[in-house]
């Protein structure tokens, strides 16, 4: 092996060591969903698109055959973590969330009874539109997803 070669695989080594490397001293909690669990995936055009294929659910029921999961994909085109345009009594995001709608125009019963989206596990992709803020919109995109 000449010099250059072996230079070039020594720094291809530690590139990959580095991004194998815990970014932190803590390590993720371990993901875990129980039996019956009900997912709902929110975002924009992402989780929209990804309603085509249904790879994601393939693999979280293939992952866990015996655990009877929902999934929903609640995602629209354009959305972001504090705007959802949607028509006039949709619901908000909380509600669709929690499967339990406010009462509209005196209808008291729950118009979303056989949605079942009752989230038990979130799934959540923002940040792409949010990022045509730049840095300065960093903050507000921040405190918006603490909220």
């Amino acid at each position: 092996m000449t010099k250059t070669y072996r230079w070039c695989l020594a720094v291809v080594a530690g590139v990959a060591l580095l991004w194998t490397t815990p970014a932190g001293s803590i390590a993720a909690a371990p993901f875990v969903l129980q039996a019956k669990d009900h997912i709902c995936i929110i975002s924009n055009t992402l989780a929209e698109r990804m309603q085509f294929d249904g790879w994601l659910e393939t693999r979280l029921h293939a992952r866990f055959p015996r655990h009877d999961l929902v999934i929903r994909n609640l995602g629209w085109a354009g959305d972001e973590v504090g705007t959802r345009l949607r028509e006039l009594n949709f619901g908000s995001p909380d509600e669709w969330l929690s499967g339990q709608p406010a009462p509209i125009g005196g209808y008291t019963e729950n118009r979303f009874s056989g949605v079942d989206t009752k989230a038990d596990v979130i799934f959540a992709f923002f940040g792409y539109n949010e990022s045509y803020a730049g840095r300065a919109g960093l903050e507000a995109f921040k405190k918006t997803l603490d909220d």
